[in-house]
C-alpha cells in the first residue's frame, strides 16, 4: 500500500449542491458548451431519464423539472480544499491529480493508523457534504482503479487478482485501442495484464 488516492465522484455537481443545498433531492444536471451544442456533463440520481453527453435540449423533454447549471469555480475550489486537507491527513506528501482527485504517498506511514484514517476522513467529508471514495494500492494508478471501484474505502492486497474482473473500459482506451483489444479477445485488465507477462516472457525467452 504505496500509495492513495481520492475521488469525489460528479465532483463539479457535488460541489454546486454542497454551496446550494436547495438544489439537494432535486433532478440537476451539468451543461457544457452554449446552444444547441450543449449537452449534459453530470448528472444527479435523481434524473433518472437523463445521462451524461446527452443534449440538454433532449434532456429537458425527457426530464421535465430538470434544473440545467453550469459549474461553479468558487464552489469547487472550496470542495478541493476539504478534499487536500483530508489527502494531508495520510501523508504530507499530496498531489492535486485534477478537479476531486488527489494522490498521497503512502510510503514509510504506519498501515493500521492510515488506513484507520482514511475510514475517518471519509466520514468526515461526508458530514461536510462531499462523498469521496479512498483507494490505495502500490502504484498511483491501481489506487485510483481501487477508488473507482469502491463506495468508501478499498485497499488493494493482490493486484492480480484485483484486476481479473475489472472490465478494460475502466483504463479507458481509445476507440481504435478497444477494437483492438475486443479483436484480441480481451474484456478484462487480468486479461490485458496476462497478456503483456506472456509477451514480456516469450521476448526474454528469444534473448
Amino acid at each position: 500500500m504505496n500509495y492513495a488516492v481520492l475521488l469525489a465522484p460528479d465532483f463539479a455537481l457535488q460541489a454546486l449542491r454542497r454551496a446550494e443545498p436547495a438544489l439537494q433531492g432535486k433532478p440537476v444536471a451539468l451543461a457544457r458548451g452554449e446552444g444547441r451544442k450543449a449537452r449534459l456533463a453530470e448528472v444527479s440520481r435523481e434524473a433518472t431519464a437523463v445521462e451524461p453527453g446527452l443534449a440538454v435540449t433532449l434532456a429537458l423533454a425527457r426530464c421535465p423539472g430538470l434544473i440545467i447549471r453550469t459549474r461553479e469555480p468558487n464552489a469547487e475550489a472550496e470542495a478541493n480544499r476539504l478534499m487536500l486537507a483530508a489527502a494531508f491527513t495520510l501523508s504530507p506528501r499530496v498531489e492535486s491529480t485534477s478537479d476531486g482527485c488527489c494522490t498521497v504517498d503512502l510510503q514509510g506511514a504506519d498501515r493500521r493508523h492510515t488506513e484507520a484514517q482514511m475510514h475517518a476522513g471519509v466520514a468526515e467529508l461526508a458530514a461536510a457534504g462531499l462523498v469521496v471514495r479512498i483507494g490505495a494500492g502500490a502504484t498511483p494508478l491501481l489506487a485510483a482503479y481501487a477508488a473507482r471501484r469502491t463506495n468508501a474505502v478499498l485497499l488493494v492486497e493482490d493486484p492480480r487478482e484485483f484486476l481479473t474482473a475489472l472490465p478494460v473500459a475502466l483504463a479507458e482506451p481509445t476507440s481504435v485501442q478497444a477494437d483492438v483489444l475486443r479483436g484480441w479477445g480481451i474484456a478484462t485488465l487480468g486479461q490485458l495484464t496476462d497478456r503483456k507477462s506472456t509477451r514480456l516472457n516469450s521476448s526474454h525467452a528469444n534473448i
